[in-house]
């Protein structure tokens, strides 16, 4: 049985399966969560894809090593443990949700991990989701947990919402190369993490997906940190560049909304 790793955190599910059981941490069902870590002999084949997915385990993603992270909404583990081709099974531990960097010390054992922090610093956090798990009371604990009041904000994933893409994509039509270069953080960036490759659109745009994503909703207040600012001032040169170019046609506002209608 191999070593899993996620978000910088290990665990070898054999050698630490007492410290496991001692702390609670293995799971005799899923009836605590809807998805699974389910370790296997070797990569799966075509075949034992399907037997999981007749059981009704949905492959999401691939960790090291031989272990998939699968959404599983039955309750009953003990039918995928019972597969041949299956070494350890049980449900994904909350111990792995949290990025070493992200807390007081550094741990990179699950067991240290899953001990509660009584640490009061502050950190910046992304929460990442599954698809089709944002209902309304994971949203209302995420809003919680951030100080919003769930009924003043809207809480929601961006990628869910495709038209933040389609303006990223019009935007890139009109905005000079020049620019997004000049941009302080890309440099700054680029010095930082010279031994990575970031000699991609992806990285010198993002900029211009965060100006889409403050004009799609005409945005009056954009709370940044200091180091975002130049992405603020930089979205301004982009929109007063958009108007110009398009919005001097007699007409544009009135022609843009009834191309926008279904």
């Amino acid at each position: 049985m191999a070593t899993i790793t996620i978000n910088g955190i290990s665990i070898d599910p054999a050698k630490q399966a007492p410290a496991l059981a001692a702390t609670n941490l293995l799971s005799a069902d899923a009836s605590q969560s809807n998805f699974i870590l389910v370790q296997t002999t070797a990569p799966l084949t075509a075949g034992e894809r399907k037997q999981l997915a007749d059981l009704g385990a949905e492959i999401l993603e691939y960790v090291p090593e031989q272990t998939y992270i699968c959404r599983y909404k039955p309750e009953d583990l003990n039918r995928l443990r019972a597969l041949p081709f299956i070494t350890w099974v049980n449900t994904y531990l909350h111990g792995f949700k949290v990025s070493p960097r992200l807390r007081p010390t550094a741990q990179a054992n699950l067991l240290a991990a899953a001990a509660p922090s009584q640490s009061k610093d502050r950190v910046t956090v992304e929460v990442v989701l599954h698809k089709d798990s944002m209902s309304d009371a994971v949203r209302n604990r995420i809003a919680a947990a951030a100080g919003v009041d769930p009924s003043q904000a809207m809480l929601f994933i961006q990628s869910q919402v495709p038209e933040h893409a389609e303006l990223h994509l019009l935007l890139s039509m009109m905005a000079p190369l020049g620019w997004l270069e000049r941009v302080p953080t890309y440099k700054d960036q680029q010095e930082k993490l010279a031994d990575k490759d970031l000699a991609t659109y992806g990285f010198l745009g993002y900029p211009l997906l965060q100006s889409a994503d403050i004009l799609i909703y005409r945005a009056k207040y954009v709370p940044v940190g200091e180091d975002q600012v130049p992405h603020v001032e930089f979205t301004r040169e982009v929109a007063r560049r958009f108007n110009h170019l398009y919005g001097r046609e007699p007409g544009f506002e009135e022609k843009a909304k009834a191309g926008s209608r279904p």
